[in-house]
């Protein structure tokens, strides 16, 4: 599969990609041709692919507008992984308290009602009460908007050409839920491009809900 990219200068030879293989694409905003070169490199090379609008102001992708695609989960592992994301602190010192609160629970708005459950129940001030405190403060950030932008689509269908998913407006956390669902469900999917614009906050140093699922793409090369 070649792409055409450029032509040479001089002499005007075209300038082919042998394979769309990871890619990253910098540049200032506004200035520097990211999203007409992702589009063009996305309609030449013939596959579906699916990006993301993160700014309100952001110049807009051309393609199909997809409705939000999000799989709530409640297990523990995946509700660590979030608290991680958000408090940028490890929680493995935490674990028990999110293995008791998410045991059985089937939604975040589920984990939070027991996380409140439990916090009254211990003494005001003390250790444990500060671990509840913690767990709540970022249930309040994330459950409310979950709630907000329902109902999501209950699958992830990609037209040919570019699928675009407008999440202007959201908070970086729940942003970050969308993405790692979307990007989950295209794993199980083949010839199928995904773009994350402003990866540096997304998959960068600090640990979000995107990265494990987006390293799991990256290494499995699809």
């Amino acid at each position: 599969m070649k792409i055409l990219v450029g032509y040479k200068v001089p002499g005007g030879e075209p300038f082919y990609l042998e394979k769309l293989h990871h890619i990253m694409v910098t540049g200032i905003t506004q200035w520097a041709g990211k999203t007409t070169a992702l589009e063009a490199l996305i309609s030449r090379s013939g596959v579906r692919a699916i990006t993301f609008i993160t700014k309100p102001e952001e110049q807009q992708f051309t393609g199909h507008k997809l409705q939000l695609f999000f799989v709530e989960r409640a297990d523990w592992q995946y509700v660590e992984s979030l608290i991680e994301a958000t408090l940028r602190e490890d929680q493995r010192f935490n674990r028990s308290f999110i293995i008791k609160t998410t045991r059985g629970c089937k939604s975040l708005r589920e984990v939070w009602g027991r996380i409140k459950e439990e916090k009254a129940k211990v003494r005001d001030g003390s250790f444990v009460e500060g671990i509840y405190t913690n767990l709540d403060a970022y249930m309040e950030i994330v459950v409310p908007q979950i709630e907000k932008y329902e109902p999501f689509a209950k699958e992830l269908k990609l037209q040919g050409g570019l699928n675009i998913m407008d999440l202007g407006g959201m908070s970086d956390e729940m942003q970050a839920l969308i993405i790692r669902s979307v990007v989950e469900a295209s794993t199980k999917m083949k010839d199928v491009a995904v773009i994350i614009p402003e990866a540096w906050k997304f998959v960068g140093e600090h640990k979000t809900p995107v990265t494990f699922v987006a390293e799991k793409l990256i290494r499995q090369g699809a």
